[in-house]
């Protein structure tokens, strides 16, 4: 989606007092009044932007709503939370990718390193701005209820903004525009704006995964409002892998896949710039064919008919992107998206053991990823407690299990790769029940080392590694061995539309028929009746007189 220019925002006179030399030293003075335009620019991702879908909420901080004591409340709430405090630092990269933020010590990976308030500002609340005088109102009541200690560290990140920017002159345009970061929070596009967030770059391998959370209203006794809405919280910057020391932050403005080529026309179309990150510019063969890989075979698991028809083959699918995911990132929200959707497809074919093991895996990960705060996090937890409550559970039996059966696939507190992903399977369009997998048994360790049975080929050794698990004959209900016939999308709403017109013309038919036999009955019924014999027998005799 191409980016959209939207009206900007010119600073009122208060805060041009706050951004005088005398309140912050390191600020340049001003030159006059500023009237130019700023340019926003916003996305539409089409996944969750890393995890912010943890956010839903119906309100965002600043409302006109708000309490008076809003600005005392939020001088109050700290701006933000460093859990690694004194290892931070900023330095000059280059002139493309400009300043970064490093951390002086090893992080290890699922940590939490910063939690601070962030600066929201919505398209839909651009959308209302027709003045300037409406911009600058609406950046002034943002500012004004973030607090005058955030407020300075927003006006302190000018000394970095674009000068050359198309808002060169407007001291809060050229801040947005350097430091904003385009995100979808509660299904509403917009961006957000952190005074440490305002230094993390953009890369296509990131190091760390960035979620929005939110938070209610609280009345003066520190009890939640009644009915009140959630307002958007703390953005909170977690480690998506062990972080070295002296390394760079940075997120995924979006979920990288594909090839260079594709990265790079989806990031200039999305946020109007061109990747510089060492993954685009050190190219490296294995790097390229996983995520051109996850691209795929991502696209491929949104095949419908994969679920109906081809249920191995979608978990198999599944298990490869998994696979494609974890290497680039381990702590990425898309490898619990897959596991919530395998959980879905397990659900749709009533096989609750595997669905409980997939849910297990992405409850886990959404807590690392957004706490236990976050609405993703919540509905797993929801659906672990209730599977019935999954869309589409229990439609077909093919997969029937009980939830006593998921212990089987779990093997020394990890789930069985072979078992969940189906990946013994001799045909794509078969399901293997979890009934149907029977274990192995060994006799011991020296057993189990010889497991491993190594043949002299060419001077070369084999490995050859005995199964765990045997899979018994069982019954499939489903229709295996139909054949998979791709269909244009085209042809799938032609075909629907003849077959809701045949409903119709059905319907009318019946209705035709119906009101046929009833009018042959009225007729059958007023033919015997004896007024209406002797009524036509007197018509009768008038017209023959």
């Amino acid at each position: 989606m191409a980016p959209q220019k939207l009206l900007g925002l010119v600073p009122s006179q208060k805060l041009q007092q706050w951004s005088t030399p005398a309140q912050i030293p390191s600020l340049p003075t001003s030159k006059g009044p500023r009237c130019k335009v700023t340019t926003f620019t916003f996305t539409q991702p089409d996944e969750p932007f890393r995890g912010s879908s943890t956010a839903t909420v119906d309100g965002i901080n600043n409302d006109e709503d708000e309490d008076e004591d809003e600005d005392d409340e939020f001088d109050d709430y700290s701006t933000s939370l460093l859990y690694y405090e004194g290892s931070f630092y900023t330095k000059y990269i280059s002139p493309t990718l400009g300043t970064g933020l490093f951390i002086d010590e090893a992080i290890p990976a699922g940590s939490a390193i910063v939690a601070e308030r962030v600066l929201w500002i919505s398209e839909a609340e651009q959308d209302t701005c027709t003045t300037t005088a409406d911009a600058t109102l609406l950046l002034t009541r943002k500012l004004e209820a973030m607090g005058k200690k955030w407020t300075a560290r927003f006006i302190a990140l000018s000394q970095d903004s674009d000068r050359n920017s198309d808002n060169s002159g407007n001291a809060l345009g050229e801040i947005w525009d350097t430091h904003n970061i385009s995100t979808v929070w509660n299904s509403k596009r917009g961006a957000i704006l952190g005074p440490n967030l305002a230094w993390i770059n953009h890369s296509c391998i990131p190091n760390c995964t960035l979620t929005i959370t939110h938070r209610y209203p609280c009345g003066k006794d520190g009890r939640r409002k009644p009915h009140a809405k959630p307002l958007i919280g703390r953005a909170i910057l977690r480690a998506a892998k062990d972080i070295p020391r002296g390394a760079e932050l940075t997120i995924g403005y979006f979920h990288p896949a594909g090839c260079v080529a594709f990265r790079g026309i989806n990031c200039y179309l999305r946020f109007g710039f061109h990747c510089a990150c060492h993954c685009c510019t050190q190219l490296h063969s294995e790097l390229e064919e996983t995520l051109e890989g996850t691209h795929r075979l991502g696209l491929l698991l949104q095949t419908p008919d994969l679920v109906t028809t081809w249920p191995a083959g979608f978990f198999q699918v599944a298990h490869d992107l998994e696979y494609c995911i974890a290497s680039v990132t381990p702590y990425d929200i898309r490898l619990a998206l897959t596991w919530a959707k395998c959980a879905l497809v397990a659900g749709y074919h009533s096989d609750l053991a595997r669905a409980i093991c997939f849910l297990r895996k992405a409850r886990r990960l959404a807590m690392l990823i957004e706490g236990p705060v976050g609405k993703f996090y919540d509905q797993l937890m929801r659906w672990s407690q209730s599977p019935e409550l999954m869309p589409g559970f229990g439609a077909s039996t093919r997969g029937l299990s009980s939830f006593a059966e998921s212990d089987a696939v779990v093997d020394d507190g990890v789930e069985d790769e072979n078992v969940l992903y189906m990946t013994d399977a001799k045909s794509l369009s078969e399901y293997i029940r979890v009934s149907q997998y029977e274990r192995i048994q060994t006799k011991g360790a020296d057993d189990d080392d010889k497991e491993e049975e190594e043949e002299q080929d060419d001077g070369k050794k084999k490995h050859t590694h005995r199964p765990k698990w045997r899979i018994l004959p069982g019954v499939d209900d489903g229709k295996a061995g139909k054949k998979h016939r791709s269909r244009q999308p085209v042809n799938m709403v032609l075909r629907l539309k003849r077959k809701l017109f045949r409903e119709r013309c059905d319907s009318e038919n019946m209705q035709m028929e119906f009101l046929d036999s009833y009018l042959l009955t009225v007729v059958g019924v007023l033919k015997d009746s004896p007024d209406l014999k002797r009524s036509l027998g007197r018509k009768k005799g008038m017209g023959e007189a």
